[in-house]
């Protein structure tokens, strides 16, 4: 039971941002993300910054762990692959839609004590006609779940993005992770 605990939760803070606000956030408001992130929707074109944008609001509702709020980025058919490995076994799970990502983090999330990025680094890519955007993300975590037990998450991971109805979202999640009980 234990094992299965710690890929579900691995899976849930390797796909989303750590609990900790991203840096210079402050520093935008709201109505500037909104502003970014809509003309390239009137565009039809993906730009870096707007990537950006996506990620750091993302990230920003990490924090708060509001699964409803996580998934407007997401589209209906939004597609994710996880693999979780640790020195015994590996596990792959695989959401498809909506309400089975849904599940995932409601379910994950209500465990987590807190986490801190140890490593996070992203690499955007952008489709040569500027429709569809790739992020690369290798990321490091100590997580603390509320019985105590420590993690180390290593992951790394590939998300498509698109412009859905007019608004950038996540269409798919590939990710692969290395989970490591702490003592």
């Amino acid at each position: 039971m234990l094992f299965r605990q710690l890929v579900l939760l691995s899976l849930a803070l390797i796909c989303i941002p750590a609990l900790n606000p991203p840096v210079g956030l402050a520093e935008e408001s709201p109505r500037d993300n909104q502003r970014i992130l809509l003309s390239q929707a009137e565009s039809g074109t993906i730009t870096e910054e707007a990537v950006q944008k996506l990620i750091e609001q993302v990230k920003a509702i990490g924090k708060s762990r509001d699964v409803e709020a996580l998934l407007k980025y997401f589209t209906p058919f939004t597609y994710s692959e996880f693999t979780v490995n640790t020195d015994a076994v590996s596990e792959v799970i695989r959401l498809s839609g909506i309400s089975e990502h849904r599940a995932f983090f409601q379910e994950t999330w209500q465990d987590v004590k807190s986490s801190e990025d140890v490593d996070d680094d992203f690499q955007i890519s952008l489709s040569g006609d500027e429709k569809t955007a790739l992020v690369r993300r290798t990321r490091q975590v100590n997580v603390t779940l509320k019985d105590g037990t420590r993690i180390l998450v290593m992951s790394t991971s590939l998300s498509r993005l698109a412009i859905v109805d007019g608004q950038l979202k996540i269409i798919s999640i590939q990710e692969s992770a290395d989970i490591d009980v702490r003592p």
